[in-house]
């Protein structure tokens, strides 16, 4: 799966610039550009733009090749790429060109292409789907990605980019279905595609029967449904079993052509890289409305722009907003995946600082980066290659429960990440199925954050880690329902605290069939479990009440649901006294820190980036699980060398007191000889 030679993203790092990616046509026809745009284009698409770029210390900037009016009516925004490429190329920097993933503008693109009115997304009411967007773009369809001819196409313009233009990487915007459309393809390709899918799933009557109360599929038609009214402003679970693998066959097919494209292009010229805008992570059901399934596209080398709608980084509307959980999910997929961000910080050095920490240096520069990027580049190898994720304490991400109920699996998920970065405790996001590869035994705490809809055999693989001497920290609803949604008749997670309970405080029960469900022991719970311990916390969030829509979170930006509550700190200090962490920070609650080791038994590295304005005060502290460690503070905006640090030991291990510092620290962890 992973490449057997890195890409220079990896190898090298990305630093991504920033230069338009809009065509000039495309502008127009949408309306309300400024007069002079072309002779605005002419300025930063020109030489001097390319050296402006290299000067800033960016090393790779994505700007419009083709947003699909067509391979004619592009040609003049297809040459100035080709003339910036040859400009940057000679300034040493990369060159990524923007690329619709099937668009289709209806006034230009019909005439060179007759035949792809057969291409394009069919909405539930049997008319194609236009780009709704804030802006209603009537005149611009999607191809369907589970077309072949869609495919084709997109293999064309690559190649065409590749043959003619040389760009390094192929940057598609817009891979998914995305934000504010309010249906799913139908197209006659997807109805066949989806029939296929159930006939190969679902090959037996018994099988068949057990998933719909059916003895056949082949009756069975695309489920008519609107993912964002029904679904996204409305905090409703989907319990529909055909819904359910209408998903799946989506998540599958945008995958599979996914990986298409990029080995294509890797036939062409396995030097040019893939990148792409899934839309993710948001805060809405990304498997329902888009199709993007990071499980399933991991097995593809790409670079991935992470619009999570996360806004300027920092502190605003009484909440952190940062892209810390983005990174980590990155990591968490493995070497395949890299993403950069979305949005810059006006806090100087913070949004560099962000992907010093979090992503091994790669990401943008926004502004105050000097200090940051000279001790990058003069420790790069040293302290930010070659690393693997050190944290004791692995968070759920649960595709099945996010899925199926959404809001509640979402904002409970979302609301442990922020309140374990908050509380200066490092975590790794674990998808659900690592929980059955072994990546559980690595952690030492794992936190179930409202999964709901849990299978057999992974309830089975967290009772094992918990017998055999893990911690399991459990929240709000999870283990309230079957794998598919089914109601059940006792909680699912009984069997670790029997040692406390009777079997009656485990009955489940429900008021309506897609409610959530309760148990009548529901309360806060610690109990022993075989060599472990078992922790249950019926509230993380500020209310028991209704889950929120997507509109009440905030929409888009908004981060009402990341706010903390007067009582925040019960749950990260629920993990740290669930098991021995062998690290984490006691500092205010905008210092957020990543724990990264080397790899051959290197130095464990722990990185601090402060979010706050203000600079963090002397005395925050690192505490440690044992008076082992010999430790080494670089503080890059001071000093390049290592500055003092006061190590005490305690009856619990040691404790690091560390001096001031403005924005980014990095702790260098070494066993005493």
């Amino acid at each position: 799966m992973p490449q057997e030679r890195q890409p220079w993203w990896e190898t090298e790092g990305v630093l991504d610039g920033n230069r338009p990616h809009e065509p000039v046509a495309f502008m127009r026809r949408r309306g309300g550009c400024h007069e002079d745009i072309e002779e605005h284009y002419e300025r930063l698409f020109s030489e001097a733009g390319a050296r402006e770029i290299a000067e800033a210390s960016y090393n790779f900037v994505e700007f419009g090749f083709f947003k699909g009016l067509g391979l004619e009516a592009e040609k003049l925004e297809m040459e100035r790429a080709g003339r910036f490429t040859s400009h940057l190329h000679k300034h040493g920097v990369r060159a990524g060109f923007y690329t619709q993933w099937g668009s289709i503008f209806t006034d230009t693109f019909f005439h060179e292409f007759p035949e792809a009115r057969d291409w394009v997304q069919i909405g539930a009411d049997g008319r194609p789907i236009e780009y709704g967007d804030r802006i209603h773009q009537y005149f611009r369809w999607r191809g369907c990605p589970g077309n072949p001819e869609v495919i084709a196409f997109i293999k064309s313009v690559c190649k065409l980019a590749i043959e003619e233009y040389g760009p390094d990487v192929i940057y598609f915007d817009n891979m998914c279905l995305f934000e504010g459309h309010d249906t799913l393809c139908y197209c006659d390709h997807c109805r066949t595609g989806f029939g296929a899918y159930l006939q190969e799933n679902f090959p037996t009557p018994q099988s068949r029967w057990e998933r719909f109360g059916l003895w056949r599929v082949d009756g069975i038609d695309l489920p008519p449904f609107r993912p964002w009214s029904d679904y996204t402003e409305t905090p409703r679970p989907i319990i529909d079993p055909v819904m359910q693998e209408f998903i799946e066959f989506r998540c599958e097919q945008l995958a599979d052509a996914w990986h298409e494209v990029y080995e294509y292009i890797q036939s062409v010229d396995p030097e040019v890289g893939l990148m792409g805008n899934p839309s993710f992570p948001r805060k809405y059901n990304e498997r329902l409305t888009s199709g993007i399934d990071f499980w399933r596209l991991r097995k593809t080398p790409a670079m991935y722009y992470m619009e999570n709608a996360v806004g300027p980084v920092g502190i605003r509307d009484d909440a952190i907003s940062s892209n810390a959980h983005g990174y980590k999910y990155g990591r968490a997929l493995g070497e395949n995946v890299r993403f950069v961000p979305c949005g810059g910080s006006d806090v100087p050095g913070l949004i560099f600082c962000e992907g010093l920490a979090f992503n091994d240096g790669s990401g943008t520069l926004g502004r105050g980066y000097e200090p940051y990027l000279e001790f990058f580049r003069a420790n790069r190898d040293g302290f930010y290659r070659d690393v693997e994720p050190a944290s004791d304490v692995a968070v759920l991400r649960h595709d099945g429960s996010l899925t199926l109920r959404w809001h509640e699996a979402y904002t409970v998920m979302r609301l442990a990440q922020q309140q374990l970065l908050c509380g200066g405790i490092p975590w790794m996001p674990m998808w659900g199925q690592q929980l059955l590869d072994g990546t559980l035994d690595r952690y030492k705490v794992l936190v179930v954050p409202g999964c709901a809809c849990l299978a057999d055999d992974e309830l089975e693989a967290i009772r094992r880690f918990v017998e055999g001497g893990g911690a399991v920290v459990i929240l709000e609803n999870a283990g309230t329902y079957a794998e598919d949604h089914r109601q059940i008749s006792r909680w699912r997670f009984a069997p670790l605290f029997q040692s406390i309970a009777n079997g009656d405080d485990f009955a489940m029960r429900y008021d309506t069939r897609t409610g959530p469900g309760t148990f009548a022991g529901r309360r806060r719970m610690e109990a022993d479990c075989g060599k472990g311990r078992a922790v249950y916390i019926p509230q993380v969030r500020f209310e028991r009440d209704a889950m929120p829509t997507y509109s009440e979170l905030g929409g888009y930006g908004g981060l009402q649901h990341l706010r903390l509550s007067p009582t925040w700190q019960v749950f990260p200090q629920a993990v740290i006294r669930a098991a021995k962490l062998d690290l984490w920070v006691n500092g205010p609650d905008a210092l957020f820190c990543e724990v990264l080791k080397k790899a051959d038994d290197g130095p464990t590295l722990l990185h601090l980036v402060n979010y706050s304005d203000e600079p963090v005060r002397r005395g925050a502290q690192v505490l440690l699980g044992d008076a082992g460690w010999a430790p080494r503070l670089y503080v890059p905006d001071q000093s390049h060398e290592p500055a003092d640090v006061e190590m005490v030991e305690t009856r619990r291990g040691a404790v690091v007191r560390l001096p001031a510092f403005a924005r980014y620290a990095l702790m260098v962890l070494e066993r005493k000889a």
